[in-house]
This record gives structure tokens, sequence and C-alpha cells, in this order.
């Protein structure tokens, strides 16, 4: 696993941090300037979306099935994992 250095702020002391959770922090950082940025700047006119006819979007016949199968398959997986 990957991990980078800094300085721990107000300890002075080296720590280690995973680029994960760096990326975790960031992403909070931007949701919180773009809700500040929303708060001080509405939209003024809301947003409509058009339909242009360019698909055909109708509704799979599987895909009820297929997401409860998707589902299972996948609480499966995190289950056979937990065994080990």
């Amino acid at each position: 696993m990957r991990k980078t250095r800094f300085v721990v702020a107000g300890l002075g002391r080296i720590g280690i941090i995973h680029l994960d959770n760096l990326l975790q922090m960031h992403n909070v950082e931007v949701v919180a300037v773009m809700y500040g940025v929303s708060c001080f700047y509405p939209k003024q006119k809301e947003y409509q979306q058009e339909d242009l006819h360019i698909l055909n979007i109708k509704e799979w016949r599987y895909t009820k099935l297929m997401s409860i199968m998707l589902c299972a398959v996948t609480i499966l997986i995190y289950m056979l994992l937990g065994l080990n």
C-alpha cells in the first residue's frame, strides 16, 4: 500500500497517512466548497432536461431480477471473504 508522509499540524511530528485518506479529506473539502458557493450564488433558473427522442429509453425486462441477483452475489462475496 502506498503511504504519504506529512507533518502533523500542531504536533510537529512525522505521521503516516494513507493516500486514500487524503483523497477522502479532499472530497469533503470539495463538497463543502460547492455547498458554500451554492448558498451564496443560487441558480437563477431551474434546469429542465428536455427529451430529444434520440434514444429509445425503455425499461429492460430483467432489470429487477438482475438487480436483486447482483445485490445477493455482492452480499455472498462479502460473507465468503469474511470467513477467512
